[in-house]
């Protein structure tokens, strides 16, 4: 969990001076929003829940020190997880940098080249698509309609013949994302994508990623409405900012 501890030593100064005031956990998106307004979202594997009618420790009571809530974000409890890294999404998303990141497609800023062997770490659907006819790898644990043509089994045998990867954000709440890193350790474009992506581009320039592909809720109480509702990151978008940030060397 190295990328979850170096955020937590870049963030801590801030989240120490930072209260949660809402949390939200819906079947799509789990939200949390902090007393200067700013929100963070990240993912809900809500098939991890644990048996019983409560699913989350402390429900009804999770507010107060962001810190306290941030450090969830080391979890074995898929949910709890989830709850921290939304909390130091909140942090992280509302920086300068993040802010003025620019609203671009992932897609259409991937370095490609027409020889390039390239992974996709959870699907993507509107990636895929822009990604059909080149040489695509999917690995994804909810094989649904997407077509997978590799188990996540063979990622260490794979991934490292890789030129460029799209790798979903969710593995910071999972605890894979070290080792898909690790094991991408001869791609030249690894792009973290989607709404759980901390837009702190600090905490990844010692590692293969090159691009940082989040969103920014701009709006709270809509973005609320929609996860209580169980929308996921198509109906965010209405509430929230999709964009890009490219990690400079």
């Amino acid at each position: 969990m190295a990328i979850l501890f170096w955020m937590m030593r870049e963030l801590e100064d801030e989240l120490n001076k930072r209260k949660a005031v809402e949390v939200r956990v819906g079947l799509g998106y789990t939200g949390v929003q902090l007393d200067d307004g700013s929100m963070g979202l990240a993912y809900t594997f809500r098939h991890n829940t644990r048996h019983g009618c409560s699913v989350v420790n402390n429900a009804g009571a999770l507010r107060g020190p962001a810190i306290d809530l941030a450090k969830m974000a080391g979890s074995k409890d898929a949910i709890e997880a989830a709850i921290g890294l939304a909390t130091m999404n909140a942090v992280a998303n509302s920086r300068p940098e993040a802010i003025s990141a620019e609203n671009k497609d992932v897609a259409d800023c991937l370095d490609l080249r027409d020889s390039d062997k390239i992974a996709m770490v959870g699907f993507f659907a509107p990636v895929a698509d822009k990604l059909a006819g080149r040489d695509v790898t999917v690995f994804e644990l909810d094989k649904g309609d997407c077509h997978c043509k590799e188990p996540i089994e063979r990622q260490p045998e794979l991934l490292p013949l890789m030129d460029v990867a799209v790798v979903t954000s969710t593995s910071l709440i999972n605890h894979t994302a070290d080792g898909l890193l690790y094991h991408l350790s001869n791609a030249r474009e690894v792009a973290f994508l989607g709404a759980s992506t901390p837009l702190l581009p600090s905490i990844f320039k010692d590692t293969k990623v090159t691009l940082l592909a989040g969103m920014i809720v701009r709006d709270a109480p809509l973005a609320f409405d929609i996860i209580s509702q169980g929308g996921g990151a198509q109906k965010l978008s209405a509430a929230a900012k999709k964009v890009l940030l490219r990690i400079n060397r």
